[in-house]
């Protein structure tokens, strides 16, 4: 792929997409990049641009991100940058990636304040943007142990992440309600009895989302009163019975006008004794709906969808088999938008 040739690359996980510039960019103005994280380890691991005219067609392909191990999720910035998650026990990072060729930044990737002086195993990230000027970011941390952190910046843009800022931590205060707190200890309490191994996130309006995958739980915390709830993901599918599917939760984003919740499943472990097939799956008002799903005993049995993203103007659908290593992009038969 790509001017290079380059192979596409292997283990694909945690993706966005980030509209480009409408002038410059080598001829590609007005397209759009499909940023992926690539989870190999030993250094091979990274993120790769997926480059696309206004179109929807193919136009470049190429890595961003080099020397990196197991970058699992991310997450969008405000200022249209990826940051890219090392799920590295104890010495996992942050990064910040500018897949925009014409940026200042686009050659150099940096590590960012979100993972902290020591580091840990990082899936996602989210933004609270309610105050462009100071936004805040959240990163879960995929440990039995690991803190959802609340990150304060000391401003805005691409700077903004390279020092400074405030780090607390979730904690749970009682069944209602939460805390961020400077005490890490307590809150590495707290996860361990109340939300181990969280993964996918993402923030909205005021709430913010989070998955957890060990019993399979969507917690939604309100980010204003301080006050939470939780839900068995999949509990409840659109016939009004039983479970959507039993595939454990890994990244979540919302659709493109923010109407519903969609979800990854990871095939490959369930909290179930049988096997799970791994798919697309969304929440609209409490009820769980299929978007696709793996056949049980398959070609995708035991893989594991990663990378759902749609493109800018919400006709296309990308996601990722992980172990197959294929990127699938789906439209709608009737032609219309996604939550049109």
């Amino acid at each position: 792929l790509g001017s290079g040739g380059l192979p596409f690359h292997g283990m694909m996980d945690g993706a966005g997409i980030i509209r480009l510039p409408s002038r410059g960019n080598g001829g590609n103005g007005g397209g759009y990049v499909y940023v992926s994280n690539s989870k190999k380890g030993g250094g091979q691991g990274g993120v790769y641009g997926l480059y696309f005219d206004k179109r929807g067609r193919i136009v470049d392909y190429k890595q961003l991100l080099t020397g990196t191990s197991r970058n699992s999720g991310g997450g969008l910035t405000p200022w249209n940058t990826w940051i890219s998650c090392e799920e590295r026990e104890s010495i996992g990072q942050c990064w910040q990636v500018d897949p925009d060729p014409s940026s200042e930044h686009h050659a150099t990737p940096q590590k960012t304040i979100l993972g902290g002086a020591n580091g840990g195993s990082y899936d996602s990230a989210a933004v609270d943007n309610a105050n462009p000027d100071k936004p805040v970011f959240f990163v879960t941390e995929d440990f039995f142990d690991g803190p959802v952190r609340r990150i304060e910046t000391d401003g805005n843009g691409w700077s903004s992440l390279n020092g400074g800022g405030t780090t607390t931590y979730l904690r749970i205060v009682d069944e209602y309600h939460f805390e961020w707190t400077s005490d890490e200890p307590a809150a590495r309490d707290s996860a361990r009895l109340n939300y181990p191994n969280a993964e996918g996130i993402t923030c909205r309006d005021g709430r913010l989302y989070f998955v957890t995958k060990y019993g399979s739980t969507l917690f939604t915390l309100d980010l204003n009163t301080m006050k939470y709830v939780t839900e068995g993901i999949g509990q409840l599918n659109h016939f009004g019975w039983g479970s959507a599917f039993e595939a454990q939760p890994d990244q979540i984003v919302f659709g493109p006008r923010g109407e519903n919740l969609y979800f990854n499943a990871d095939g490959s472990e369930t909290h179930f004794s049988i096997s799970a097939t791994p798919g697309v799956y969304y929440r609209k008002t409490g009820t769980y709906y299929t978007i696709l799903q793996g056949i049980p005993g398959g070609k995708y049995t035991e893989d594991k969808t990663v990378g759902l993203a749609f493109s800018p103007d919400r006709m296309r659908m990308y996601v990722g088999m992980q172990k197959a290593g294929v990127l699938l992009e789906l439209t709608r038969e009737d032609g219309e938008e996604f939550e049109g």
